[in-house]
């Protein structure tokens, strides 16, 4: 599982932080979902910016 997190004074982390977080699993199917954007800025409660998406696609390139 990957944990995407928020925390309010720092920005958002790829598995670490503590704050309010959302879970997804590491597959193709979740992380490369159309709706993942719009539904981890419902999860996180925030904004997420297209700079956070191009590093979170490098990141996530070699799951299966």
């Amino acid at each position: 599982m990957l944990k995407i997190t928020h925390e309010k004074n720092f920005g958002i982390f790829i598995n670490s932080g503590i704050g309010r977080s959302a879970y997804l699993c590491k597959t193709k199917n979740c992380t490369q979902d159309p709706k993942l954007k719009k539904n981890l800025q419902r999860a996180l409660k925030t904004n997420i910016d297209n700079k956070f998406y191009e590093v979170f696609i490098i990141e996530t390139q070699n799951y299966e």
